[in-house]
């Protein structure tokens, strides 16, 4: 039997809050589905295969050494107990400017469990 979860929560992604100009910290909203098991977020340079980390349960991960003037993106997924992953999220993309960037943040659509 296939089932099929929607994740509802909007990905929030706020860049440079309190960490050097090579970084970034990521915030989105908990899946509200009872049986989430965890997040895992996505990244790398555009044009480049994206690295894969199980962030568990938490809805904030910072990512560090990101090269001055690389555009990066990011996009989340959540997971459940049955090991269904959701659709990724839209992505964001970030270019670190060299200097702590503060403030910004965008709002991506939700995606559906497979």
């Amino acid at each position: 039997m296939s089932l099929r979860f929607f994740w509802r929560s909007i990905l929030t992604v706020l860049f440079g809050l309190g960490v050097t100009a090579n970084a970034v910290t990521l915030t989105w909203n908990a899946n509200p589905e009872p049986d989430i098991a965890g997040y895992r977020l996505y990244h790398g340079l555009q044009g480049s295969p994206a690295t894969v980390t199980d962030v568990g349960n938490n809805t904030t991960h910072s990512v560090s050494g990101l090269t001055p003037g690389q555009e990066y993106y990011f996009y989340v997924t959540a997971y459940n107990t049955a090991g269904l992953e959701s659709d990724p999220s839209e992505s964001v993309h970030h270019t670190p400017l060299g200097t702590p960037i503060s403030g910004v943040d965008c709002h991506v659509l939700d995606a559906g469990l497979r």
